[in-house]
């Protein structure tokens, strides 16, 4: 990808005669060593399946959609998600079954749940087992399309040091 940055020449001579030109310039959208983070988006709904699909996606995700929680597992299998936005209410596994079902694969980083209900206070401790997990939020459905992509980042950022962390262990 390549960006257009105007420029002003710096000798005197050459400013009288180009009012303006333009240089263009390479710009990285990820470093080089590292691609963009992989998101598993679960839910039985397409209509909102697809719009966390494409926001994502314009935000420069790697997005993989499932409509279900038997279709999410074979997905995070056949490539491990870093983060998953998971639907509680699926029609074949609920969400809780299949994070689940993730964490016992070893498939998938931090897990955002999404909840018609209301989000209960923090002190609640509405994730149960997983609250423990740096990462994990429960967030409502539908969920604000501005404020979505924040969370996504601000989960993987949290369970960033977890990650290294494994990786320095497995070594």
């Amino acid at each position: 990808m390549y960006t257009i940055i105007p420029c002003r020449p710096t000798r005197p001579a050459a400013r009288a005669r180009f009012s303006s030109f333009f240089e263009v310039r390479p710009v990285l959208l990820w470093s080089v060593k590292r691609t963009p983070p992989r998101l598993l988006v679960v839910d039985d709904e397409p209509h909102p399946r697809e719009m966390l699909a494409q926001t994502f996606r314009l935000a420069g995700y790697r997005v993989t959609c499932a409509a279900g929680g038997v279709q999410a597992l074979n997905a995070a299998v056949a490539e491990p998600p870093d983060l998953v936005v998971l639907d509680v209410g699926l029609p074949d596994l609920d969400g809780w079954e299949v994070a689940r079902q993730l964490r016992r694969l070893g498939c998938g980083g931090p897990v955002l749940f999404l909840t018609t209900a209301p989000v209960p206070a923090a002190a609640d401790d509405p994730l149960g087992e997983f609250g423990g997990r740096r990462g994990d939020a429960l967030i409502p459905k539908p969920p604000p399309l501005e404020d979505v992509v924040r969370w996504v980042s601000e989960a993987l950022t949290e369970a960033e040091p977890r990650i290294g962390a494994e990786d320095r262990g497995a070594g």
